[in-house]
């Protein structure tokens, strides 16, 4: 409460291992009430939705190597993956378990919703390499495409404001990793944007406006040390961020 100062705890986790890795995330609804926060380690992870009056519903286990959650951003819902379904639910704990094919536990899968909250971007394994995925609800039916797939594995899907691309990193076992775009209608094909980029702990790339992302990497491979960098994607133009952007973001 930042009228009284005082904490007031609302969850408890305890790790079977004392080397074990704790791993946290926390969510805010649009509304700024609700939440989502999900801690545990790889296999074992808690799920609480709450709000300022405190938890809502049972905890959920998930038994996965990494949490992924995210809000719609016009709709009290948001999507989880659980073993092979991707779950979405409202705070009133309606859900909607959608069995995707999914390899659980692997390697990967992350989602974010679009700016309008009418798709769902994500990317999960189900055959040989991760491919990228939308999720749209046509007359109140799922229809699940394919967005982006190629033999690497195609992580982390970021919208852009305008929700016309979605941005994301291309991970290959023996090449660099790529910052690449692709357009959400195929009105061409996914392109590269950026060489020699770092991948962050959480989250996709990170868009400044509907044509410029903010990235990490290495201007060139012999470069031994990590800057941030700036690329539009309607020009090309790739530059050094400025102080004055890192501060506003």
């Amino acid at each position: 409460n930042t009228q009284t100062k005082q904490p007031r705890k609302l969850t408890e986790w305890q790790s079977s291992s004392s080397s074990a890795t704790v791993v946290s995330r926390f969510a805010w609804a649009s509304d700024n009430e609700h939440f989502l926060f999900a801690t545990g380690s790889p296999g074992k992870y808690v799920l609480y939705l709450g709000n300022s009056g405190g938890l809502s519903g049972s905890p959920v286990s998930l038994n996965e190597n990494d949490v992924c959650l995210a809000w719609s951003p016009t709709q009290l819902q948001f999507a989880y993956f659980s073993g092979a379904n991707l779950i979405i639910q409202d705070v009133k704990g309606k859900s909607l378990p959608l069995q995707l094919g999914r390899q659980p536990d692997a390697g990967g899968t992350s989602l974010q919703w679009s700016p309008d909250g009418a798709m769902i971007a994500f990317s999960m394994k189900r055959d040989a390499s991760v491919d990228m995925f939308t999720l749209k609800f046509s007359e109140g039916q799922p229809v699940l495409q394919t967005l982006v797939a190629s033999p690497a594995d195609d992580i982390r899907p970021s919208w852009s404001p305008d929700g016309k691309n979605v941005a994301f990193y291309v991970r290959a076992e023996k090449y660099d990793t790529k910052l690449a775009v692709t357009p959400v209608d195929r009105s061409r094909p996914p392109y590269i944007v950026a060489h020699n980029t770092s991948l962050p702990l959480f989250g996709g790339p990170q868009w400044l406006t509907t044509t410029e992302i903010l990235y990490i990497g290495e201007e060139y491979q012999a470069v031994s040390q990590n800057s941030i960098y700036t690329v539009d994607i309607a020009t090309g133009r790739r530059s050094s961020a400025s102080m004055s952007v890192l501060l506003a973001n």
